[in-house]
């Protein structure tokens, strides 16, 4: 489940609908409707992904739903938003991750995290964009955060403002 929101940005409410038919192993692809969109959205079933998906499905209770992630007692239903948010809190509590005060630290996170690595590694916003199946880049850029490091890169020497000396004369 984290994978999925790690790896693709895939939305919780998404991930706690797949369904079995949603995962085209043989073409390696993820295809299902947007809950919040409802845009088809087809996307790479990546090996990592889908080897964590074969390691739950390993230890997914035995139920006949046609769900992919269920809860872990009984009875076995589809896992709902809430319950995964708390699944990734847990996980990032568990590994030491700090996270400060009014800082979001669910699923949806992750999908920031997907964003700002892809900015990151110069993937051009609209790219990101289709990525995150936004329908505008405006609504991608609120999840990404400045870049040190590229500012750095643009910022101007001023060295010689510090050394007293004026071009203006």
């Amino acid at each position: 489940m984290l994978m999925l929101a790690a790896r693709l940005g895939i939305r919780a409410s998404d991930i706690c609908s797949m369904v079995f038919q949603n995962l085209k192993w043989e073409e390696n692809k993820i295809e299902f409707t947007q809950q919040k969109t409802g845009k088809q959205i087809t996307l790479p079933l990546l090996n990592e992904v889908g080897d964590a998906i074969i390691d739950y499905l390993k230890v997914r209770p035995q139920s006949d739903s046609k769900h992919v992630f269920l809860r872990v007692g009984p009875p076995y239903l589809k896992l709902n938003s809430g319950s995964l948010y708390e699944i990734t809190r847990g996980y990032m509590q568990r590994s030491g991750i700090h996270i400060p005060p009014g800082k979001k630290h669910g699923p949806h996170s992750l999908r920031h995290s997907l964003s700002s690595m892809l900015l990151e590694s110069n993937v051009p916003l609209p790219v990101i964009s289709g990525i995150l199946s936004h329908s505008s880049s405006d609504t991608t850029k609120i999840y990404l955060k400045i870049d040190i490091g590229q500012l750095k890169e643009c910022a101007l020497d001023v060295s010689a403002i510090g050394s007293g000396r004026s071009d203006d004369a």
